[in-house]
């Protein structure tokens, strides 16, 4: 099996927790399976890893350093990615991202096409939405270019994925969006949380009875409306006294920064590991995203099976589709009605243990048995 993706930081990412589960998942439940992971990264990292028993193969492809998105690499051409292939020959392969090492992954099957060589199937795991998410990140004066972005963007994606095999998707929303766009052989595979580790702590009902605390963990950009959830937190704020804990890292990191040291009532934690965002999650009363374009959202099912609600978009990610209880949908990321439902939640909650049981079904075990097997199957393999 291969896994090939742009979408790998040393910070990590919900690609990367992603592939690493599944790098577990194999070495326990299905150990004579293979793995080759082709990721970029910087020059000097380039190079063939194999682990001791040859069961793993990590491949870094030469990328340039992508100014806009902190700790990722674009590989500036296919050569690198298409070698790889050609030399370890894979028989299934998934592509967590639409672009450069895509298309090295379409080039890869055309070789095996003219080698006369019987081409392994592709899954494509649509974990960016793009090219919402892309347009979306435009601000000020760019604006004015996203029409013509979106529509470049999803010519580009039919293009993309015109030789795969099917196109995994986290949420029925999501297929809704591509089969609109011409993008219809979908299947639903969401992916998972660690229910073992992510849990309350012992003990920890009730919530606290000082001021309200709102949590937000992702990527510090436009694209998650992080200007939304500040806009948010500060209506809620005059009416709660709520304080806001920001998690995470990216491009408006000095923005949050400077907010963080001049208002008492916001907190930036930077870039946490997985202890430190379990503490966060466990200590928050309520999790709050505004952004309208998430594939799935980890830090919802993270957040919800340490106990913790959630406030967000319809149609983003889960939001919409876990119950309304313990997952507030609202239909647009305006401050006033996000700050409405988070009120309601604030004062209506649910328990831990009714958020816990609302996820119960998104164990990693069962979403990557799932998602593994339907990959074997279609390359005949099982």
């Amino acid at each position: 099996m291969c896994d090939v993706t742009m979408f790998w930081s040393r910070t990590g990412g919900g690609v990367r927790k992603y592939i690493e589960r599944k790098l577990q998942w194999l070495g326990r439940e299905m150990p004579g399976v293979r793995h080759l992971l082709v990721v970029p990264g910087p020059r000097s990292d380039a190079g063939i890893e194999e682990e001791e028993g040859g069961g793993r193969v990590t491949a870094r492809v030469a990328g340039l350093h992508l100014p806009f998105a902190p700790g990722y690499w674009l590989p500036p051409s296919r050569r690198g990615t298409l070698g790889v292939l050609r030399h370890f020959r894979p028989d299934v392969i998934e592509c967590a991202s639409p672009f450069v090492m895509r298309r090295a992954v379409s080039a890869y099957l055309r070789w095996c096409e003219r080698a006369g060589e019987a081409a392994p199937p592709v899954f494509d795991y649509y974990h960016a939405f793009f090219p919402r998410n892309y347009a979306a990140a435009l601000d000020g004066p760019l604006r004015l270019l996203r029409p013509s972005l979106l529509r470049a963007g999803w010519r580009y994606l039919r293009r993309a994925y015109r030789d795969t095999s099917s196109v995994l998707l986290g949420s029925p929303a999501i297929a809704r969006v591509l089969a609109s766009r011409g993008i219809d052989s979908t299947r639903i595979a969401p992916l998972g949380v660690d229910l073992d580790y992510f849990g309350p702590a012992v003990g920890s009902e009730p919530r606290s009875d000082g001021p309200p605390s709102v949590l937000f963990v992702g990527r510090l950009s436009e694209e998650k409306s992080l200007s939304t959830v500040l806009e948010t937190h500060a209506i809620l704020r005059s009416r709660t006294g709520a304080t806001l804990r920001i998690a995470g890292d990216g491009l408006l990191r000095g923005r949050v920064e400077s907010l963080a040291s001049s208002d008492p009532d916001v907190h930036y934690l930077g870039f946490l590991d997985r202890d430190g965002l379990r503490s966060e999650y466990r200590g928050a009363d309520l999790l709050l995203s505004a952004a309208t374009a998430e594939t799935l959202g980890f830090c919802f099912l993270e957040a919800l099976a340490c106990g913790t609600p959630v406030v967000g978009i319809r149609g983003s990610g889960l939001v919409g589709l876990l119950p309304e209880d313990v997952c507030a949908a609202v239909p647009a990321p305006l401050p006033g009605p996000l700050s409405d439902a988070c009120e309601r939640m604030l004062e209506h909650g649910p328990s831990r243990e009714r958020c816990r049981e609302a996820v119960s079904g998104y164990g990693w075990d069962e979403r990557l048995r799932s998602i593994v097997q339907l990959e074997l199957e279609e390359a005949g393999l099982l």
